[in-house]
């Protein structure tokens, strides 16, 4: 992924309705008066992101994290950043923006990117780190992988 930002005027894009693009282009410059005029465009593959709702992914991660954390008197929220961040060496992003990695303020390590903007194969790599500490712990995780 990349992404550029420039003058909203100089980016040209295949918009069937001009006058509609026009009109937001100068509702935002005026929102925004500090960047007025000014666009940033994401250029990314297509992915499809991860599941949500009942036997989804994201509740499968959530509920396996919580079992564990319960069972090993850890916080949710620590054990949800270790498994994240344990996830990265198999291919879990790392948070970006605009062409930057994100730094954690507290520990200077790169920020694993939020399960809100992950594909459903990178939240399988979240989901396989989990289930692989919850075995080696002697965890049985009681809810339902959704592959």
């Amino acid at each position: 992924m990349f992404s550029i930002t420039l003058p909203a005027n100089d980016i040209q894009l295949l918009i069937r309705d001009r006058d509609k693009y026009s009109q937001w282009i100068q509702l935002q410059s005026k929102a925004l008066k500090s960047k007025a005029g000014y666009l940033t465009v994401q250029v990314d593959l297509p992915k499809k992101p991860r599941t949500t709702g009942r036997k989804s992914q994201c509740n499968f991660i959530n509920g396996a994290i919580r079992q564990i954390a319960q069972e090993t008197g850890n916080d949710f929220t620590d054990l949800k950043m270790y498994f994240k961040m344990k996830a990265v060496s198999r291919g879990y992003p790392l948070m970006i923006r605009e062409g930057k990695i994100i730094y954690s303020k507290i520990t200077g390590e790169p920020m694993p990117e939020s399960e809100a903007n992950v594909s459903t194969v990178e939240a399988g790599y979240l989901i396989d780190e989990i289930i692989q500490e919850a075995q080696e712990l002697g965890i049985e995780l009681k809810g339902e992988k959704d592959d």
